[in-house]
């Protein structure tokens, strides 16, 4: 189960409204975020939803989250497994220490639940800083697009 947050950042640069954003985002595990800017009012600035796990807080618990078992259908579980092979086949090619340095298994999940991603999407998800996402984002969409489609180039689901 989620829920939804909603934050507006002013383009006339109020600190406050960042400071508030980010913490909320460094204290939650963030599922979606979604903004957009909003210029039809008297204050234009960016309108920002995020989707989060409602079992709190990420930064006090310890816990692995299993976003395996979080996918809904097998399909999806099928992209995510595939997705997580593959990340660590480009781990094993390139010599990384580790496949989370490539992407996070939360990355594969939000591709898993949203095979329609776009390649900005992939590069822009949340708690990306420290990996290699902007590096390797291509190469996972591609991925992503052929897993999408059977042998006969029909999507299976």
């Amino acid at each position: 189960m989620s829920q939804i947050q909603s934050f507006f950042i002013s383009s006339y640069g109020d600190n406050n409204q960042c400071e508030e954003l980010n913490h909320f985002l460094r204290s939650h595990k963030v599922i979606r975020l979604t903004h957009g800017f909003v210029s039809n009012s008297d204050a234009p600035g960016f309108h920002i939803i995020v989707e989060y796990a409602d079992n709190g807080n990420a930064e006090s618990s310890k816990k692995r989250v299993d976003y395996r078992a979080m996918l809904k259908d097998e399909p999806q579980k099928l992209i995510f497994d595939s997705l997580k092979k593959f990340r660590s086949e480009l781990c094993k090619k390139d010599k990384l220490i580790g496949a989370y340095m490539i992407c996070k298994d939360e990355h594969l999940y939000q591709m898993a639940i949203n095979p329609d991603i776009s390649i900005e999407e992939i590069k822009s998800l949340p708690h990306s800083a420290n990996i290699k996402l902007e590096e390797y984002g291509q190469t996972l969409f591609e991925e992503l697009q052929r897993l999408k489609k059977n042998e006969t180039g029909q999507i299976p689901f």
